[in-house]
């Protein structure tokens, strides 16, 4: 199994090339599973929350279905401080 750990993308702060870059590589990794941890946006703002879930979701995409199982998951995200505020993560 091939994993892409993806950490920090800090969307609201972050650099639109490193983003883009990840995107264009991504095709040529394959992996099964992304794991993306920690800090998706640079402030817990569910605008940005949401950028970043979708770029989650588009690089997932490129995860070949058929090599990791029937319903098993392309994607685990798992939240950062930065993620979080005083009342927890913004819901999506």
């Amino acid at each position: 199994m091939r994993i892409l750990h993806i950490s920090d993308l800090h969307f609201g702060h972050h650099k639109e090339p490193l983003k883009t870059n990840v995107e264009d590589r991504i095709q040529g990794l394959r992996p099964d599973l992304i794991l993306a941890t920690g800090d998706f946006a640079h402030h817990p703002e569910e605008t940005l929350l949401k950028q970043a879930l979708a770029h989650l979701e588009k690089l997932a995409e490129s995860c070949p279905a058929s090599s990791n199982g029937a319903g098993q998951p392309r994607l685990i995200a798992v939240p950062g401080n930065h993620d979080c505020g005083l009342f927890g993560t913004s819901k999506r």
